[in-house]
């Protein structure tokens, strides 16, 4: 299941994390179910090619991903 750099491929690290849902089967991390929220919050995901909308604000993208990740938006 690992990469050739010794990093999981994108798909599985995506399923593991509860990105995309599986077809069959189970997974576990850190002793919890995949996608739970807890791990989400102790794993970072970082997409190789990861694009930002040209349309939004730096301020409307780290509010998206807040809530993405369900953390308290902060006040600015």
């Amino acid at each position: 299941m690992l990469g050739p750099n010794l990093s999981f491929p994108p798909p599985s690290f995506q399923l593991l994390l509860g990105l995309t849902e599986p077809s069959a089967g189970q997974a576990w991390v850190l002793g919890k179910p995949a996608g739970n929220l807890e791990v989400r919050r102790r794993v970072g995901y970082l997409p190789e090619l990861f694009r930002y909308q040209g349309f939004l604000s730096a301020r409307e993208v780290l509010a998206f991903h807040f809530r993405l990740a369900r953390l308290p938006r902060p006040v600015w």
